[in-house]
């Protein structure tokens, strides 16, 4: 959220260089297949396409914008797009409910494909860029042939926002997943769709491995999960269509072969396990944050629930509260009381301090005060 992108090293955590041409939140990066370029978007608007070797910019376009070297949008942008074999194309999607597709090359618009009602949050290429996909967040997924410039099919088997798109390599089936927590299959020379498995949380990002019977989700929440499906070959045929009830408060879905009831646990689906294969634990991203009023404590809560009390001159914890809201901490007065000299914000999911430079170099405490370890709070 500081407007910069970082590379780095993937063995080590040394950042090998920042680059800083957005004026805005970077919101997505896509790259080519050997990783010789890549660009990135934001809600500037901007798509920068880079040159990985050099961190420079490599497009060139004084026309679409005052700031040369990038695809110019009037809104922001949440997805971008790259063909592997097709390098010169570059999709963008965003808030105003249009898909863009430039040429990289020189940074020109070759057209804008309309038929989503909101953002578009996925997009994603086949190999040789003659189709796509886009998801969106008026709960549909659309097939587009670029020759054509439109639309081909529209799935609308989501519940909720759909957020993340995995195609197969060859492009004969992708799976979906988004804010209702539901991953699908979709086959792509059929058109038939059929659940994989249902997370708790919203599906933030899919990625299939290699030998594309295996893929990795990511939610909110700091915890990476691995799940299977069988091959479709050693199952039935496919659902022919997913339809959802408009009954209020009825959560089944139901397909040719069977049904899943959210509220029975129960599916019919590809996967061979109700449980993923393998777990990786993160550190719980840190959600909420205040600063006590005697400007040396911080407050902070994370998505487990965990209260922890952050000397800010040490910059490390000092007190675990445990699983408590944060209101019930009572505070006692402080007597020295100095000027607001910084703020406190955790949108990154961490603790980020922020110096207010007109005030941090006029604020006095004495070095005793500094120091103490006595906990300011009950």
């Amino acid at each position: 959220n500081d407007t910069t992108i970082s590379i780095c090293e993937t063995n080590s955590t040394n950042c090998l260089q920042r680059l800083n041409k957005h004026c805005d939140y970077v919101k997505v990066l896509a790259g080519s297949t050997n990783f010789d370029f890549f660009a990135s978007a934001g809600l500037d608007g901007c798509t920068f396409v880079w040159d990985i070797e050099n961190c420079k910019i490599k497009s060139r376009n004084q026309s679409t914008s005052n700031r040369s070297g990038d695809l110019k949008n009037k809104a922001s942008i949440y997805s971008l797009a790259i063909p592997s074999n097709n390098t010169n194309l570059i999709l963008s999607g965003s808030s105003d409910k249009i898909i863009r597709l430039w040429d990289s090359r020189q940074g020109t618009k070759i057209c804008k494909l309309k038929g989503h009602k909101e953002n578009i949050r996925a997009l994603c290429f086949n190999s040789d860029g003659t189709k796509f996909l886009s998801a969106s967040s008026d709960k549909t997924i659309k097939l587009w042939e670029v020759s054509q410039q439109r639309c081909i099919k529209t799935f609308n088997f989501h519940k909720d926002s759909v957020w993340a798109l995995a195609p197969s390599i060859s492009f004969d089936w992708f799976l979906s997943g988004g804010r209702d927590g539901n991953i699908f299959y979709t086959s792509l020379h059929n058109f038939e769709t059929r659940i994989v498995c249902n997370e708790p949380d919203s599906i933030l990002k899919i990625a299939c491995v290699p030998d594309q019977n295996k893929f990795w989700v990511s939610t909110p929440k700091s915890i990476l999960k691995e799940w299977s499906f069988e091959s479709i070959e050693s199952q039935k045929p496919l659902a022919r269509k997913i339809n959802f009830s408009s009954t209020p408060n009825n959560n089944r879905i139901s397909t040719s072969y069977g049904s899943w009831n959210e509220d029975e646990d129960e599916i019919h689906s590809l996967t061979s396990s109700k449980h993923p294969l393998r777990q990786i634990h993160g550190r719980p991203g840190i959600v909420s944050c205040s600063i006590l009023s005697n400007r040396k404590h911080v407050l902070t809560c994370d998505d487990d629930s965990n209260v922890f009390l952050w000397d800010i001159f040490q910059a490390k914890v000092i007190k675990n509260y445990g699983k408590i809201k944060m209101s019930q901490i009572e505070v006692l007065p402080d007597i020295n009381i100095i000027p607001n000299w910084f703020s406190a914000d955790c949108k990154t999911g961490s603790l980020s301090i922020n110096l207010d430079y007109n005030n941090c170099f006029a604020s006095e405490m004495e070095y005793s005060d500094i120091t103490q370890e006595k906990s300011d709070l009950i």
